[in-house]
């Protein structure tokens, strides 16, 4: 399987993997989304906080098999990270017919920013999504080379799995649609009557998921208030397109400075050249569908705050993009400088924690969640701990695997699963209004964000 890939892309993807899993073991807490996933890995849902199931299923299969540990958690998020390399190099081969562009494309990697150290360290479901265009996109190279059955049920499964991944695969499913029509080869694609074998299989993968979705009318408002918060979405009546489309050309270009000045910088020594190069075929086109598509929906919705990384599974293909309009001079020395270059990033990435806990950087992974663990354990026959947040939550659960732990924050969690009778409680502010309740420990000026914990314990947890 390994045998169309060079051997410094399958090192680079190796030795990522390796390093993710390593980083791990230098921090003291987990990471905000490992924690989320420590604590839903508890249950089998067909619903998780505001992104689709698939991911969680797939950590509660990885705590099964390998236990509630550093190497269960990191480890996902490693094979996600290195799938995306190794089906880069996948997609770039196909699309350049060339292997040392298809390197340069995934060296080129390492100089998006929001890529090499959100993604390396810390996403999850948009690591899972990464792989997932990606893999979609391959798929759709190859149907244009042949309309096999085989290709179609593989284009289903993708859309599929990619829908129970991130709700925002949909604006990519519609981009690729819209950019299929415009071009004659891909409408014989779309057209073709296999399709609908493709269509019944990402319905039937996502229709449990959706049913329940659809069910629970109070989960979707969750989700809507958890968009609202992240993405600043404002009240104003104005739908002036100014502001968004500003504020997506800032994130552009952001996204893309790093590589685009080394780029520059390579013209200006000339061993790169631009080429110009005629061909407006279905990629071509998919890029700006995308692009013009995000800036009318974040329009509409009247978003204020954009985030690179949400741009990073609809922009990272473009990698290709950008590499297929230069020419360089001595392609196998800039494809061996840019695997030292990316090795370089990630040691970096490596070293990073431990560095920054040596000269006194703040950061929450720092500190253990070990001292409210103790607290807890003072009242041993306490059937379950109830925090606060996911995050505190999944915090204690990794430390006590044994025990249940809820979260007060959980929205999908059923209403009978809090034994009120028979708990302790945290609370952030004192004076909490719970009945039948007493204030017996509290823990002051905890962790990076200097929060204070309160515990309350039930009569029968006394």
């Amino acid at each position: 399987m390994f045998k169309a890939y060079p051997k410094r892309v399958l090192w680079l993807a190796a030795l990522a993997f390796i390093a993710i899993i390593l980083i791990s073991f230098f921090k003291a807490a987990l990471e905000l989304e490992d924690a989320e996933q420590a604590y839903y890995s508890q249950w089998w849902r067909l619903g998780y906080d505001d992104q689709p199931p698939l991911y969680t299923w797939l950590q509660i299969i990885m705590t099964k098999v390998f236990g509630v540990s550093r190497f269960a958690l990191a480890g996902q998020r490693a094979i996600f990270f290195a799938s995306t390399l190794l089906l880069m190099y996948r997609f770039a081969h196909q699309m350049l017919n060339d292997k040392k562009l298809a390197e340069i494309s995934v060296w080129s990697m390492a100089l998006i920013i929001v890529f090499i150290d959100f993604n390396f360290r810390r996403l999850s479901h948009t690591s899972m999504m990464c792989a997932l265009v990606l893999a979609t996109l391959v798929i759709t190279d190859r149907l244009l080379h042949s309309e096999n059955l085989k290709n179609y049920i593989l284009l289903g499964i993708t859309l599929g799995l990619g829908m129970l991944t991130k709700y925002n695969f949909a604006i990519f499913i519609t981009s690729l649609l819209v950019a299929a029509l415009l071009t004659r080869k891909t409408r014989l694609i779309v057209f073709n009557p296999k399709i609908i074998i493709s269509l019944v299989l990402c319905m039937i993968l996502f229709a449990p998921h959706g049913y329940w979705l659809l069910s629970e009318q109070a989960y979707i408002i969750e989700i809507q208030n958890q968009v609202n918060d992240k993405a600043n979405i404002t009240e104003k009546d104005s739908m002036l397109i100014v502001p968004q489309l500003w504020e997506m050309t800032k994130r552009l270009l952001i996204f893309w400075a790093p590589l685009l000045t080394v780029l520059f910088l390579g013209y200006l020594s000339k061993h790169i050249t631009f080429k110009n190069v005629a061909k407006k075929d279905w990629f071509f086109y998919l890029l700006w569908v995308q692009v013009i598509f995000l800036t009318i929906l974040f329009a509409a919705l009247k978003v204020e705050n954009i985030e690179e990384r949400w741009l990073l599974p609809l922009m990272l293909p473009f990698v290709v993009f950008i590499i297929r309009y230069i020419d360089i001079a001595s392609i196998e020395t800039l494809s061996r400088i840019g695997f030292i270059v990316f090795l370089t990033a990630i040691g970096i990435q490596t070293i990073r924690t431990p560095i920054e806990k040596m000269l006194s950087i703040s950061s929450a992974v720092h500190y253990s969640f070990d001292p409210i663990v103790n607290v807890l354990e003072t009242k041993p026959k306490a059937k379950q701990w109830v925090l606060p947040d996911v995050t505190s939550a999944g915090g204690v659960y990794f430390i006590r695997p044994h025990r249940e732990v809820i979260s007060m924050d959980d929205f999908t969690l059923p209403e009978e699963s809090i034994d009120s009778s028979n708990a302790i409680f945290i609370f952030k502010t004192k004076n909490n209004k719970l009945q039948n309740t007493v204030l017996f420990d509290s823990i002051i000026d905890f962790g990076d964000d200097h929060e204070d914990y309160f515990f309350y314990m039930t009569k029968n947890a006394q």
